[in-house]
């Protein structure tokens, strides 16, 4: 089954190129999902994500004084106007789906065609993804106190705990030690990372599988929590993910916790509704012929059972009636044959040829 992820402007996984703005507080910012949105009015300033779906759409606002931009998926441009004569807030910039399953560029780039309307504003991104059928997602939380994760070397990270509104269930891990590392182990088709954004917050190291993933920045102007830092897909099965501060880092590292998402009918979380009655049928047929044979196989052992205990006299007397019944079957055909030849005859005597 498909499902959207959702990137907010303030997510490290988008890369903003230019002279852009970013706001959390004050003025119409809470008009924005999350709180926060990105701004530019710098002629081909951009914006871009690569992701792994089928679909993807962007989200902003429009206005006055918003002007005309590109959308630009896999080399595909599209010109567009985000101009209104009153200001509009979360809504559709750009849409485009029917992508076939894999790795998609998007690309958003101002451009100025009138000095009166030179802004362009974002405020998320959603992309689909996932199979195209209709076994259920399953998505479960591996919270940063979980036990399946390892913090790396001992002492290195500290356990916080802050009201459940700025962290997942509360808690989240620190550390600004160098080569300081976390890591686990899920079963599933797609990982997320989340984490904090701030002022003094520096980079990671996120590799899935032993192979290098991608480098985050977690430095932002704006403090944010329950950010989404990394995001990736993979084949269902077992999977393995680190995250590591940079030997160069200088800045600190909140990590918040790992949700996992399960689509796969290799996982058992759910199967295709259309075979459910195959199944049910398969077994009910099965179950009907089993009994069946074993009502046969009984009848049969008790009817060798019986004769068995017969005395010779009346194993001969049950012989002697088997056969006279089966003689007495016999002449009753050959009476119905013979009745049947008359009626024949006489239908030919009549002058009647039966069809």
């Amino acid at each position: 089954m498909r499902y959207s992820v959702q990137v907010d402007d303030t997510s490290p996984i988008l890369s903003y190129s230019g002279d852009w703005s970013s706001s959390a507080s004050g003025g119409d910012t809470a008009e924005y999902w999350g709180a926060s949105f990105h701004a530019t009015s710098s002629n081909s300033s951009y914006v871009t994500l690569s992701f792994i779906g089928t679909g993807v759409t962007v989200y902003g606002s429009k206005g006055p004084d918003h002007g005309t931009f590109i959308a630009t998926v896999d080399q595909e441009e599209h010109f567009l106007d985000a101009y209104e004569e009153t200001n509009v807030y979360r809504t559709t910039m750009f849409s485009q789906t029917g992508l076939p399953l894999g790795t998609h560029y998007l690309k958003i780039t101002n451009l100025i065609r009138d000095m009166s309307q030179p802004w362009l504003y974002l405020d998320y991104i959603d992309f689909e993804t996932g199979q195209d059928d209709n076994i259920r997602n399953v998505n479960y939380t591996i919270d940063d106190v979980n036990s399946t994760i390892s913090y790396i070397p001992g002492g290195a990270w500290v356990a916080g705990r802050e009201p459940t509104a700025q962290h997942i269930d509360g808690t989240f891990h620190t550390s600004a030690v160098p080569g300081a590392q976390l890591s686990t182990h899920f079963e599933g088709n797609a990982i997320y990372v989340f984490g904090s954004l701030g002022v003094d917050y520096g980079l990671l190291n996120v590799t899935v599988d032993g192979s290098y993933g991608s480098l985050i920045n977690c430095s932002a102007s704006n403090s944010r929590t329950q950010a989404l830092l990394f995001y990736t897909s993979v084949a269902s099965g077992r999977h393995s993910i680190s995250v590591q501060i940079p030997a160069n880092s200088s800045g600190t590292v909140n990590f918040d916790a790992f949700v996992v998402s399960r689509w796969s009918d290799n996982n058992g979380l759910g199967r295709s509704k259309a075979k459910t009655p195959i199944i049910a049928g398969s077994i009910c047929g099965a179950l009907i012929l089993l009994a069946w044979a074993t009502y046969l196989g009984h009848w049969t052992w008790t009817q060798h059972k019986k004769r068995k205990n017969m005395r010779p006299g009346q194993k001969k007397l049950s012989d002697a009636m088997k056969l006279r019944e089966e003689k007495r079957k016999e002449e009753s055909e050959t009476t119905a044959v013979r009745d049947t030849d008359k009626s024949h005859d006489a239908v030919i005597d009549n002058g009647k040829i039966p069809p």
